[in-house]
């Protein structure tokens, strides 16, 4: 195993919540960039609970508003 992590994310994603923000916001899809972080975690309690946080997905309804999420 290494420390250093390097790994090339593709940024296509454009359905759903993704395509949403893509539209809306003007920002590139977060949605394989979160996977490829939640796939990093560590398969103990503390990882799970990482990878967790990093799937969570928010709901709403309409348009995406300002937003702390990587997803609307």
């Amino acid at each position: 195993m290494t420390t250093d992590v390097t790994a090339i994310v593709t940024v296509a994603d454009d359905g759903g919540s993704s395509g949403r923000l893509r539209e809306e916001l003007g920002v590139l899809p977060p949605g394989d960039l979160r996977m490829a972080l939640a796939a990093l975690c560590g398969d103990d309690e503390w990882g799970h609970t990482w990878s967790q946080v990093l799937q969570h997905r928010f709901r709403s309804e309409g348009t995406c508003t300002v937003t702390r999420s990587a997803t609307c």
